[in-house]
């Protein structure tokens, strides 16, 4: 069994853009139709936990007694991969100022354990809120592709080999196609009209 909390575009755009500006300052329209897509063909904005994987979650889980396999959230990002990001995000930004105020945001007060320095959630709190906290499931989307080389490219198609290279890789089952196909089911370039 999968958890599902269906959404739909128009609000996801919305949520994207407003975890845009607090990341980068700006809303790019590349960097958003790529997010955008990438939660569609990821999640369908429905999903939050990956197919075949029922852990049950609390944030004060001890984190021993969790099994987190699997990706969570729209974006479907495991929870290591999460774990990276922020690790990296912290070391490359202090995680002070601004930064630390939007980690704050995105991942919620209540799973913040200190409110002057950076310590890394655990775990099931990751798992718990990449699951019921949209925008910190957007947040690391966009943190996985900030990390990646080169520009945004236009265009949905060049979108779609994009994410295949660097978000779903070889390894994933996704193909080019099947992001076209949820960017088509959800009429995404219909939002940018």
């Amino acid at each position: 069994m999968s958890k599902t909390i269906p959404t739909s575009a128009p609000v996801m755009k919305e949520l994207t853009e407003m975890v845009l500006e607090r990341l980068d300052g700006k809303v790019d329209d590349e960097a958003a139709q790529l997010v955008l897509g990438t939660l569609a063909v990821e999640s369908d904005f429905r999903y939050v936990r990956q197919m075949g994987y029922d852990p049950v979650f609390s944030p004060i889980q001890e984190e021993e007694t969790a099994s987190l396999g699997g990706a969570f959230g729209y974006s479907q990002v495991e929870v290591a991969t999460a774990r990276d990001m922020l690790t990296n995000w912290h070391r490359m930004n202090k995680l002070d100022g601004q930064h630390y105020q939007n980690f704050r945001f995105f991942l919620g007060n209540d799973l913040v354990l200190n409110d002057n320095q950076f310590i890394m959630p655990s775990k099931v709190s990751l798992a718990y809120a990449l699951q019921e906290r949209a925008e910190f499931s957007i947040a690391m989307c966009r943190l996985a592709y900030k990390r990646k080389p080169g520009a945004i490219p236009e265009g949905w198609e060049a979108k779609a080999e994009y994410w295949k290279q660097h978000y779903n890789t070889e390894l994933g089952a996704g193909t080019p196609g099947k992001f076209m196909a949820a960017i088509s089911k959800h009429d995404l370039p219909g939002l940018w009209e």
